[in-house]
């Protein structure tokens, strides 16, 4: 009976690690599924990426430098009342339904060794924990918790530390309208007006009206290059369907040449091309309302000379363009 007894303890030993080992393994991989269902479905979602990348943009153009300036001495930022942004900001956290808003450097880990400090929810610090550190692209980082227990990380700045530093100039002066019409010229119209109602940045757009049917102009001139590539990049509101075009040109040679009628109307309409010119000389920039009772609002024209900017033979291409450079008045600095 106590061989019998010593061997039904070996028994239920054997029997009751196996079972033990079987727990411990189920339980791995449910934890594991459960970080996987996490990390698929909760972190870095397609919809949290597109609602905090909305709001890194409008953070980049509005408080952004008072945030750096601030972060200076955090380990982060907690920027979910927008105290630095206008009262925009927090109709866009309602809006993207954001419950807590992190500005960061792209570099997390003092953030991660001092989570355990931030005043935040343990579900949102295991999200931070996840997070690797941004190398390069980027300066600092967004992160944000959304009120649908998922969340997101985007980045913020380029990091420009490797990158080199260009002045462009804008060839089209007051290309705003912001000093009127001055340095314009005005062809068969007194209707013609600086508005205040329809502008695409500002506090001016150029409001043109013809109510007959003589053709009117609105006009400056330009010098360009011969066999430099130049970027063109203008708005347009039109309030229905029009007859007119903007151009550039000299004698036969038009390098910019827009219908009105290929745009949509009650919106803005950014027109942009990339062009090389074939002769140096005075070229004509022509906003032209045709005939018939036709009313548009032209705003924000760059236009810049990429060879002389870059060099012949490293000027950036036209999706480049598109994407980094921005509307400016006179000079701006971009990094490539």
């Amino acid at each position: 009976m106590k061989k019998n007894s010593g061997f039904m303890l070996f028994e239920t030993l054997i029997v009751s690690t196996l079972v033990l080992g079987t727990l411990v393994f189920l339980y791995v991989q449910l934890t594991n599924i459960k970080k996987s269902y996490n990390v698929s479905f909760k972190y870095n979602t397609i919809e949290g990426l597109y609602h905090a990348n909305n709001i890194a943009k409008y953070l980049e153009k509005v408080g952004y430098q008072e945030m750096i300036t601030n972060l200076a001495d955090n380990t982060y930022l907690d920027i979910t009342n927008c105290a630095y942004a206008t009262t925009l900001c927090s109709s866009l956290v309602t809006q993207e339904n954001i419950k807590t808003m992190l500005f960061v450097n792209k570099d997390i880990s003092t953030l991660k060794e001092n989570i355990s400090n931030i005043a935040v929810s343990k579900k949102f610090k295991r999200f931070i924990k996840t997070l690797p550190n941004y190398k390069k692209k980027y300066q600092y980082r967004l992160i944000v918790e959304f009120n649908d227990d998922t969340y997101a990380s985007v980045g913020i700045g380029k990091d420009i530390s490797e990158l080199n530093a260009y002045t462009l100039f804008n060839l089209v002066s007051n290309s705003g309208f912001e000093n009127g019409l001055n340095s314009w010229n005005t062809t068969n119209t007194n209707q013609v007006s600086i508005n205040q109602t329809f502008k695409k940045s500002g506090n001016n757009s150029l409001k043109f009206i013809t109510s007959d049917n003589q053709e009117k102009t609105v006009n400056k001139t330009i010098q360009l290059v011969a066999n430099h590539i130049y970027y063109a990049d203008l708005y347009i509101y039109l309030n229905k369907a029009e007859n007119g075009n903007i151009n550039l040109h000299m004698n036969d040679n038009n390098y910019i040449n827009t219908s009105f009628s290929t745009l949509k109307a009650k919106k803005w309409n950014n027109v942009s091309s990339l062009f090389t010119v074939e002769t140096s000389g005075t070229y004509t920039f022509d906003i032209i309302n045709s005939t018939g009772a036709n009313t548009i609002y032209v705003d924000n024209i760059l236009l810049i000379d990429l060879t002389k900017i870059f060099g012949a033979g490293s000027e950036p291409d036209f999706d480049w363009c598109s994407s980094n450079i921005k509307y400016f008045n006179t000079t701006s600095t971009i990094y490539k």
